[in-house]
């Protein structure tokens, strides 16, 4: 089992850095499963750990859920956006809510993708390696 809370061995390994901010488990385990192969992988349970990972790891791309504890998805974004340190992280927020009102509230924000929970694997791999070209 890994330790959300550590950071991987190999973490100055050549692959990318993606930061995962899931509070389910079971979820983050799927993305872990899904990059890392690619990617290093450091995991964050929800907002608030996910802003601190990121000020100290600096990361290519978070990944994050909306509905979290402690800080949202939508907020933790608009933190990480309006710090100079991590303005230039490219946001991609996936959720099992759909609306179009948060979809355009996270992309006014400045989220670079706003993807549904019922996703398909592929897509979601081909877009994380668009964002990270």
């Amino acid at each position: 089992m890994r330790d959300v809370f550590n950071i991987p061995d190999d973490f100055n390994s050549d692959k990318p850095l993606i930061l995962v901010v899931e509070d389910n488990e079971d979820f983050r385990s799927i993305l872990y499963d899904i990059f890392s192969e690619n990617y290093q992988i450091l995991e964050a349970e929800n907002g608030m750990e996910g802003i601190k990972k990121a000020l100290e790891y600096k990361p290519e791309l978070i990944i994050t859920d909306y509905l979290m504890p402690v800080i949202d998805g939508m907020e933790m974004c608009r933190k990480l956006k309006e710090n100079t340190q991590t303005s230039h992280i490219p946001l991609l927020m996936l959720s099992s809510v759909v609306s179009n009102e948060l979809k355009m509230k996270s992309l006014q924000i400045g989220v670079d993708e706003y993807i549904d929970k019922a996703f398909n694997i592929e897509s979601l791999k081909y877009k994380v390696q668009g964002i990270l070209r």
